[in-house]
């Protein structure tokens, strides 16, 4: 999902992407800890492994969460943090865009349907999810459907889904982000059904000194339906904190 902002960004910075556990490649973790506190220390031991003493750390919707989970555990290892549609507070009432999750957001979590997740993962049911994160549909291939259906289905993924989303509806993925005061960039598509932009303003206010940018007629995942435009916001976001023109 990050691919188009590292082409567009890799040539002036040194860029670092991960499936974190349970998603992609990495797929399970022994311990099967997949709230804040598990990913939040996944991340930590993953930049000790790889030397890395100081980052910005960015994610989007559940990597938004982390980001902001991580910032309040070790805001001394982060230069800033950018968060894209993001998780981590809860959704303000009365939102202009009505949320409207994808069917497998809605089934996963419960005793009595994450056995036909884990068991039975139709490629309608990735398709479905898809088309309510994107506006513009001419975005969605065949290919990116394909590889979200293959990589959903890899191994272990969907029973760890399953672990994750009943911790969500346990209530406790919900953070106090006021105590947050790195450096922090904001970027929220104003049509997103998953977590719609009034979140965004929300943390824009929680979060002293952060700047937000809004983008029309995009949905929940704009490093993907707008690479260029949203890669340069990071850019110049970057560009100002290490005092560049």
């Amino acid at each position: 999902t990050w691919e188009p902002w590292v082409a567009a960004l890799e040539a002036d910075h040194y860029l670092i992407t991960v499936d974190l556990p349970g998603h992609g490649l990495t797929g399970p973790t022994p311990a099967d800890d997949y709230t804040y506190d598990g990913m939040v220390a996944f991340v930590d031991e993953f930049l000790d492994a790889l030397h890395i003493k100081q980052v910005y750390l960015g994610g989007n919707s559940m990597g938004g969460g982390i980001t902001l989970a991580y910032a309040l555990a070790h805001s001394a290892r982060l230069n800033g943090i950018i968060l894209v549609d993001a998780a981590g507070i809860d959704v303000p009432e009365n939102t202009k865009v009505k949320v409207d999750r994808p069917m497998a957001f809605n089934l996963a979590g419960h005793w009595y349907t994450d056995w036909i997740l884990e068991n039975v993962t139709p490629r309608s049911i990735v398709a479905e999810g898809l088309k309510k994160g994107f506006t513009d549909q001419s975005v969605i291939t065949e290919a990116m459907t394909d590889r979200y259906w293959e990589l959903a289905r890899y191994p272990g993924n969907r029973r760890a889904t399953g672990e994750r989303f009943a911790w969500y509806q346990s209530g406790k993925a919900v953070l106090d982000v006021s105590g947050i005061i790195l450096p922090t960039l904001i970027l929220w598509g104003d049509d997103d059904k998953l977590i719609p932009v009034e979140t965004g303003e929300e943390l824009h206010r929680r979060i002293k000194g952060s700047t937000l940018i809004r983008y029309e007629g995009v949905g929940h995942v704009p490093m993907e339906e707008i690479p260029s435009r949203s890669a340069e916001a990071v850019r110049d976001f970057l560009s100002t904190l290490s005092g560049k023109d």
